[in-house]
């Protein structure tokens, strides 16, 4: 039989062992996401749907901050840089992230997911700061 407290351990051991020191800020988890991980007591797939979950709402927090930064946008030759530039940067987020985490151990599902939500939250605060003038 596993002891609770047990689980709670395993959970912060592997959130420390995939968050990067250097994304602090930006890698910081929603009370949904810690409610669902609390739920998924440190075993594997539930903890991935959490950060599905997450990475789902990140995404869209970057969708409306970059549909902001168009809309702000001067003329359309900025609208057209930025819908370059964000293209662009997806490929790039994911080659980026693919590259700075290995390919197999038990925790590299979860540092891919780690990468990407600090990298996604780092580009959502460009494009707020884009939409509000302040880039």
């Amino acid at each position: 039989m596993r002891n609770p407290g047990q689980s709670v351990v395993c959970a912060i051991a592997v959130w420390l062992a995939v968050a990067p020191a250097s994304a602090a800020a930006v890698s910081e988890k929603s009370a949904v996401f810690e409610a669902c991980a609390a739920r998924a007591h440190g075993a594997t797939f539930p903890l991935l749907h959490c950060y599905s979950v997450e990475m789902q709402a990140a995404d869209a927090a970057m969708a409306a901050a970059y549909k902001a930064a168009r809309a702000g946008a001067s003329d359309g030759k900025t609208r057209g840089f930025l819908v370059r530039s964000q293209t662009a940067w997806l490929d790039f987020r994911d080659a980026w992230c693919e590259a700075r985490v290995p390919r197999s151990g038990s925790l590299a599902r979860f540092k891919l997911f780690e990468c990407r939500l600090a990298e996604t939250k780092q580009r959502t605060a460009e494009l707020k700061a884009a939409a509000n003038g302040r880039d």
